[in-house]
């Protein structure tokens, strides 16, 4: 697919290096890209016929008009020239958008990809130390804490769900804060809780020993 990318000067190089060899850059006679305008850009095209024009993301003029001129669909790329690189190496099964910027409708995908790649990078670190299967340490990835604020006055199921939520979110490890007023019992039936919601590293914050 060949592909036209549009910017301003001040974001040349980072559109430049972003891009690669994945699309032809076109800069207009304009400092900010993001103030591009259909008529700009008509006065602007080459003569080169393209099968896309990726217009900044943060664009705001209708195009719709110059899509219909040239017969070439002129959408939005991403906000930011530092998503150029993945937006274009997914053009060719992505319907860009003239209202929705690139980033924003490959958003979840590149959630995916940036988790599959962290995952990868996870499996091929050292750590300084293991707590169950987890790395820590090292040049292994920041571990997420979350904190279940008052754990030991919380019902079994408002603790499970409140455990199982964090995880969701990303958490690596599940830490039970308990009040000043938190019995042994409630201590460790939290704890008794904890463990059978999850299997994660658990620890306890408390100022009481015998919790």
């Amino acid at each position: 697919m060949n592909i036209l990318v549009v910017t301003g000067r001040l974001a040349e190089n980072a559109v430049r290096r972003s891009v690669k060899d994945g699309a032809d850059v076109l800069v207009l006679g304009i400092e900010v890209a993001a103030f591009t305008t259909p008529a700009l850009l008509r006065r602007s095209l080459p003569k080169k016929k393209y099968d896309l024009i990726l217009v900044p993301g943060l664009a705001s003029g209708d195009y719709s008009g110059l899509e219909k001129d040239i017969n070439t669909p002129v959408k939005l790329g991403p906000k930011h020239a530092v998503d150029l690189g993945f937006v274009l190496s997914n053009a060719d099964d992505t319907a860009f958008s003239a209202k929705l910027p690139a980033c924003e409708l490959l958003k979840e995908k590149r959630k995916d990809y940036a988790i599959e790649k962290i995952s990868e990078l996870e499996k091929s670190s050292t750590a300084s130390l293991f707590i169950k299967d987890m790395k820590l340490g090292g040049n292994s990835r920041m571990k997420v804490m979350a904190e279940v604020v008052d754990a030991g006055h919380l019902l079994k199921k408002e603790l499970t769900n409140r455990i199982l939520y964090f995880i969701e979110q990303g958490a690596d490890i599940i830490d039970l804060g308990l009040s000043l007023d938190t019995t042994e019992k409630e201590a460790r039936t939290s704890v008794d809780t904890a463990r059978s919601a999850a299997d994660i590293p658990l620890s306890v914050d408390t100022l009481d020993p015998t919790s």
